[in-house]
């Protein structure tokens, strides 16, 4: 991100990493064209996230824990919420909807629409968080 803002700004500095990681969670998939769209899509915004946490604390760290505790929580099966219940998750949340919109698709909830609108609701979060952090150190916010 250091690099990419020196070369250009912050924007692409957030943008091309936030995609290249949406991107990255197609490898391993087998997904029809709408799932791959809309795990790039959240992968995306969960990118924006990570990145903007990044500013917020000036380490890759935090980030590298809240994905860790994410992909703990929904990866190693304590929490399952899909179109069927899974016997080997602590807690399953079976959903009577199919939607793709709802359900994730092939990717599954965490690209779900409902996963993107909690993801966008901590970017504006963090980004407050760090719009505070840089005004309380009286450092200009206007290369936002």
């Amino acid at each position: 991100m250091g690099c990419l803002e020196q070369r250009t700004n912050k924007y692409v500095a957030v943008l091309v990493p936030s995609v290249l990681f949406g991107m990255l969670h197609l490898i391993g998939n087998d997904l029809d064209i709408i799932s791959a769209v809309q795990v790039v899509a959240a992968g995306s915004v969960v990118g924006i996230l990570f990145s903007l946490i990044t500013y917020e604390n000036g380490s890759i760290w935090n980030s590298a824990v809240v994905h860790a505790v994410w992909n703990m929580v929904f990866v190693s099966g304590v929490l399952h919420i899909g179109s069927s219940a899974d016997s080997s998750s602590i807690c399953s949340f079976v959903l009577e909807n199919k939607s793709f919109l709802i359900s994730g698709g092939d990717f599954g909830i965490e690209a779900s629409v409902i996963s993107v609108m909690v993801y966008l609701s901590f970017c504006v979060i963090a980004w407050r968080c760090w719009k505070k952090r840089r005004n309380s150190l009286g450092r200009p916010i206007s290369d936002w």
